[in-house]
């Protein structure tokens, strides 16, 4: 059986192969024609880079822009994104930890590459751009900053986490002081401190120090690390091991074009610095002129990149070598590591070449099964001949790896050759380089020696070391001193500033401060040497770090190859030496032919020389036998295909004998189709792809499908129902076959017809082998039994008379809304409506007009409340209310009072008219009761009080809220006299316009003033006015009689001063006579311009209507301006969405500036923001000069307040204008 279970597996794995045999063919040749064109297919490929900045945007970045803005970068088919250091929010994105993070690939950095690598991080320095720090310490003119004992007793502010301190601190370490001792400030390093005092030095960029000091007009001394040893990069490039080796192709590329933007950045540097300061933001650090600030900046850049005297991107093993030492003496190593693994380029990456020959040989032999397959039928015979042909290209593809993997292995072999003559030519050039250093330091430890001394001194050292040819000395960069004299005398007295040829190495040695290799250079005396220069450097009695000169050395070029492998005839290698004059990468080759270097098969490594670098490569001349393992491989092919042939033929015996059974098989389906038919029950078969590969024809007649159809696709299934229910069902099946679990559930889905349909849905999965499964079902429809179910649902939760609710649901919905107020700490109201008079009704015209007055009262209570409050029928002619989410009690009243009209109104019904009232009764939840039993008795007494009291009405249960409710009516009677008697009066409150410092408009604000002197206040008359509607008659009030005034006052004073009205909500949105009056009247031609203020609420209760109205008042030329901004809706998109022109800002935001920095903040977001969508602001209640100073700095546009003027009668303000016309 085991045996029989295998050729199983191997018949399903050969049929898989048979049924896309022509398919494969295909993709096989597309595959063989794009193996071979991709080189040129690679090269077009976009990858895309993210570049953290370590600051905000400036020109000490530009070389990245340019690459960017000329397209550099896009020519390598890379899309970079180059990101500030400084987010909008003012957040700061270190660059080292958003590439471990995973959202940057490349960093800029300086030591904390360092610092991150002797943390265990894999960081990888790409490309050193700045060759010196920028960073220096300064001080005010006033305080002495001569030496390093001077910096050590003062106050020295540094930044801590950008290891700026760090870098003065191994100033210190290497000249001998102890940095523990010396007092640092953790915090801002900016001249603003020096002057502020809180600093005597600070730790920042000379660059933004010096142009900071010129704004401020300050001056500064300075003292630079370099000037005392520490010689330390600048910016630097860096990645990771991880993104290396995942792109290395990518990375070359991405470094290549960025020191190719870098130099187009030098050599245009004040069309791209004009170009940062007017395209890139800073959110955090401005600059009075950023425009001047970087082209400072680019006048600045030589000193740190050094460019053209060392090439960009140049890289120094030994001086990363001095800073990792330094460092560690500082503790900031926390884990020891190779500085060679900081700058690894990674030797060239192993290149899998393709063996053409092998996809070829497969190809043909896919296209040949393919045609022989179209041709031979049986499957056996299929089969029998696909087996053979796939053991051969599987052969082939074996063969064409264990090839590579031999060519890998040779490679190693080279490298460990290769590491051998690397260390014998370091080895013997850094002898000669330390006897140059050793000469240096001698000067150094005597500068004031005699040409016997030097003589002695370097006679000794030239008997040590055979490889020197001479020695001199050049003080103040002249050639004073020279060893062996015979033969050199045209050397002495050579002046290095004045030799073109010798004065850019010996630039070199000054700027970076160490040795430097130039060379090979051709002898006059014959041969080559190199030339080995290294600095010296004196110290005064103060301690003081000055240039004395240079020392060189010529050292044989014959010399030193003899004492390595490079001849050696037995190594087998071809071998190349390039990094002329140390520039590694960068410089010519100068042993071996540079096609060494392209070569794919060659090993590339560094040799550290000094203050450079030379790169030697090699490759082996044969590539090494493979024949007896491609014998073996074939052998085991071959035997392989003549096992699975066997094993086919005997597995047909088998399949012959199987044969027997299916008719056996097939009287069983026949059998399942009847009982399938018979109990109305639809059978399923979806296989992983998505498809039906069987369906029964009960499943074809439930989905509606055509008759024909017997394979169909879910998502073609899902097409026949609607998008929302279509996916329910797909879902469904989806998820139990992903997951492997069965299910039996009932779905509600809709036919495209609009025909809902509900389906009882079972299925299982079924593992058909270790590979496959299929998902196997039944499905039934079950439509009618469900809306049976919904109908018995529906009688027992509803009203059968009314459609309301019933008693049971609406217990249910209550008891949810008192837990929902509970939560939210809301209130809500049960009101108990009874019907007056319905009684007789009944009695004299029967119940089936009392029936009609039920539904029609029902229907009229619906439309008196929210959608989302509850009525419910709770028994004969009493209805119960619960409304949700209740703010005051005058919401309540309105409601209650719309109910009370809207019963009271006449029932037209058949050939009657009857009339009836209600009596409501009011509880509130947390006020009356706290459990629905309670609020339902509570309403239902207060409801009797009103049977009581008359009927008609509405009665609260507490006295209290009866009081308030009395109190109300009192002074709506008073309102309504004062209105008719003219008590109202208008008043005006002056805007001023803080561009022109003028009065530019005014508010017409109504006041109330009693017959006897007193006023009332408008928070309490106007919000009653709006619920009675009094408030049209009061905006057409105001409206006109300031016209009037405003008028007038224009045409005598020759002004033109706007005039700002609020409007009300009811008044936009009714028609009636007092509307289409104060509508006219604002639309009149006038010479007044005309502002109407609305709330955010006007927006939100009726948005199609509200859009109506204003773009009709819009389009009359009447300014529209939003009240109260930010403390209602605050629905940013009314902005957009309506024709709004102006905003003002809340009082309660402006009474908070210079106490809550947060709501100053909220301040300045609203401006600018205003400022972007040109939208004009008024800024309420300026009290104070620290207010009105605070909005005309945040380019507030107009203000209004006590601070500009309080609320005055027309004449006050007449006089009010006059005196500021007079200023």
């Amino acid at each position: 059986m085991k045996a029989i279970s295998v050729w199983d597996s191997l018949i399903r794995f050969f049929r898989i192969c048979l049924s896309d045999a022509i398919k494969v063919s295909c993709l096989a040749m597309g595959l063989l024609i794009s193996l071979l064109l991709s080189a040129s297919s690679l090269a077009q490929n976009d990858d895309r880079f993210v570049l953290q900045l370590k600051w905000e945007h400036e020109f000490q970045f530009a070389g990245y822009y340019a690459a960017l803005w000329q397209g550099y970068y896009a020519e390598q088919g890379l899309d970079v994104e180059i990101r500030s250091a400084i987010t909008p929010d003012g957040s700061f994105l270190a660059p080292d930890q958003q590439i471990l993070q995973g959202n940057a690939h490349f960093g800029i950095g300086g030591i904390d590459t360092l610092v991150g690598r002797g943390r265990g991080h894999q960081f990888v320095v790409r490309s050193p751009i700045f060759q010196r720090s920028p960073i220096a310490v300064f001080s005010l003119d006033s305080v002495p900053l001569d030496s390093l004992e001077q910096l050590s007793r003062l106050r020295i502010a540094a930044v801590t986490d950008d290891f700026m301190r760090a870098q003065i601190e191994a100033m210190f370490i290497a000249n001998g002081f102890d940095p523990t001792s010396v007092q640092f400030l953790d915090s801002e390093a900016s001249v603003d401190a020096l002057v502020a005092g809180t600093a005597d030095a600070i730790v920042t960029y000379d660059v933004s120090a010096t142009f900071r000091a010129e704004e401020l007009g300050v001056e500064l001394n300075s003292l630079s690390p370099s000037d005392y040893g520490i010689n330390f990069y600048g910016d630097v490039l860096y990645t990771t091991e991880e993104v290396l080796e995942a792109n290395p192709e990518q990375v070359k590329l991405f470094v290549d074009a960025t020191l190719r933007g870098w130099r187009y950045a030098l050599e245009n540097r004040e069309e791209v610095a004009d170009r940062i300061s007017a395209q890139l933001p800073r959110h955090t650090y401005r600059y009075d002129d950023f425009f001047a600030y970087n082209r400072h900046f680019a006048e600045l850049i030589d000193n740190y990149i050094q460019y053209p005297l060392v090439p960009l991107g140049h890289n120094q093993p030994e001086r990363w070598q001095h800073a990792y030492l330094l460092l560690e003496q500082l503790g900031l190593i926390e884990q020891e590591f190779s500085v060679d693994d900081l700058l690894s380029s990674l030797a060239r990456p192993p290149v899998e070449t393709t063996n053409v020959a092998a996809w070829v040989v497969a190809s043909v032999m896919l296209v040949l099964l393919a045609l022989l397959l179209i041709f031979v039928r049986p499957l056996y015979l299929r089969l029998l001949i696909a087996a053979p042909m796939l053991i051969l290209i599987a052969e082939q593809l074996i063969e064409s790896r264990y090839r590579f993997l031999l060519g890998e292995q040779q490679r190693l072999e080279v490298s460990e050759q290769l590491s051998t003559i690397r260390y014998q030519l370091e080895s013997r050039l850094s002898n000669n380089l330390s006897l140059i250093n050793g000469l240096s330091a001698f000067i150094a430890s005597n500068p004031d020696f005699s040409q016997a001394e030097f003589d002695t001194y370097a006679a000794t050292v030239l008997a040590r070391e055979p490889s020197l040819i001479n020695l001199a000395a050049a003080p103040d960069l002249v050639i004073r001193y020279i060893y062996p004299l015979q033969g050199n005398e045209a050397a002495l007295g050579l002046d290095y500033n004045a030799s073109v040829e010798q004065q850019p190495a010996v630039q070199r040695v000054i700027q970076t401060g160490s040795m430097v290799i130039a060379g090979p250079v051709d002898l006059v005396q014959g041969g080559a040497a190199f030339v080995g220069r290294a600095p010296v450097y004196t110290m005064d009695e103060q301690g003081n770090r000055s240039l004395w000169g240079i020392v060189s050395g010529p050292i044989s070029v014959s010399y030193i190859y003899s004492e390595t492998d490079l001849f050696d005839p037995t190594s087998g290698l071809e071998i190349a030496i390039r990094g002329r004059d140390g520039l590694g990468a960068e410089g010519e080759v100068f042993f071996g032919a540079s096609e060494v270097f392209d070569n794919p098969r060659s090993v590339v490594m560094p040799v550290v020389l000094g203050g450079g670098s030379w790169q030697i490569a090699a490759y082996a001349y044969q590539a090494r036998a493979a024949a007896p393992g491609l014998l073996l491989m074939r052998f085991i092919s071959f035997i392989v295909a003549v096992l699975i042939m066997a094993g086919l033929y005997f597995r047909n015996r088998t399949v012959q004998k199987e044969r027997a059974y299916e008719q056996v098989i097939f009287r069983n389906e026949q059998f399942l189709r009847e009982v399938e038919t018979v109990s109305r029950v639809g059978g399923w078969r979806l296989d992983v792809d998505g498809v039906f590969t069987e369906i029964s024809i009960q499943f074809i007649r439930i989905m509606h499908l055509p008759q024909a159809r017997q394979v169909v696709s879910l998502a073609e299934l899902c097409d026949l129902f609607t998008d929302e229910t279509g996916v329910v069902f797909k879902s469904l099946l989806e998820r139990a076959q992903s997951r492997g679990d069965g299910f039996d559930t009932e779905v509600r889905l809709q036919r495209r017809s609009g025909e809902y349909i509900w389906l009882h849905v079972r299925g299982e999965v079924v593992e058909l082998d270790a590979e496959r499964r299929e998902l196997v079902g039944a499905i039934q429809d079950i439509t009618q039994a469900k809306e049976a179910d919904s109908l018995i649902e529906y009688q027992a939760n509803f009203d059968a008379l009314t459609g309301l609710a019933n008693r049971s649901l609406f217990r249910d919905r209550l008891d949810n809304a008192l837990a929902q107020a509970r939560r939210g700490s809301t209130k809500l109201a049960v009101l108990f409506i009874d019907l007056d008079n319905f009684k007789s009704v009944n009695d004299n015209l029967g119940h089936d007009v009392g029936d009609e007055v039920l539904i029609e009262t029902s229907r009229r209570i619906r439309n008196c409340v929210r959608e989302v409050d509850t009525v419910a029928r709770y028994s004969g002619d009493e209805f119960i209310v619960v409304l949700r989410d209740v703010f005051s009690e005058s919401a309540v009243c309105r409601i209650v009072d719309n109910i009370v009209a809207a019963v009271g109104d006449a029932y037209t019904l058949r050939t009657h008219q009857v009339y009836c009232g209600a009596s409501v009764g009011i509880a509130f939840f947390p006020d009356d009761a706290s459990d629905a039993d309670t609020l339902i008795i509570k309403a239902d007494q207060a409801m009797y009080e009103v049977k009581k009291s008359g009927r008609n009405g509405w009665q609260f249960y507490t006295d209290e809220m009866q009081k308030k409710s009395e109190r109300r009516h009192h002074l709506f009677n008073e309102l309504v006299t004062a209105l008719n008697e003219g008590d109202l009066s208008v008043y005006y409150q002056p805007i001023k316009c803080l561009t022109s410092g003028q009065i530019s408009g005014c508010e017409a604000l109504v006041r109330w003033r009693r017959r006897d002197g007193t006023y009332v206040p408008p928070d309490m008359f106007i919000p009653l006015a709006e619920e009675s509607g009094l408030i049209i008659r009061i905006d057409y009030l105001v409206l006109t009689s300031a016209q009037q005034f405003i008028r007038a006052l224009n045409a005598e004073l020759g002004t033109r001063v706007g005039l700002s009205v609020n409007v009300s909500t009811r008044l936009l949105y009714m028609r009636d006579e007092s509307a289409q009056a104060w509508f006219y009247a604002i639309k009149a031609p006038d010479n007044v311009p005309m502002t109407v203020e609305i709330t955010e609420r006007v927006l939100v209760e009726d948005a199609t209507r509200a859009r109506h109205v204003l773009d009709e008042l819009s389009a009359a030329g009447v300014r529209i301006t939003i009240d109260d901004f930010g403390t209602g809706y605050s629905g940013l998109s009314y902005l957009s969405r309506f024709p709004v022109q102006g905003m003002k800002i809340d009082r309660s935001f402006v009474a908070k500036i210079g106490k809550v920095k947060t709501e100053e903040a909220l301040i300045e977001t609203m401006l600018m923001m205003a400022e972007k969508l040109n939208i004009h602001v008024v800024a309420e209640g300026v009290e104070t000069q620290q207010q009105l100073d605070f909005l005309s700095a945040a380019h507030c546009d107009y203000v209004q307040g006590y601070f500009i003027g309080r609320p005055m009668p027309a004449e006050e303000f007449r006089d009010y204008l006059i005196a500021t016309l007079v200023r």
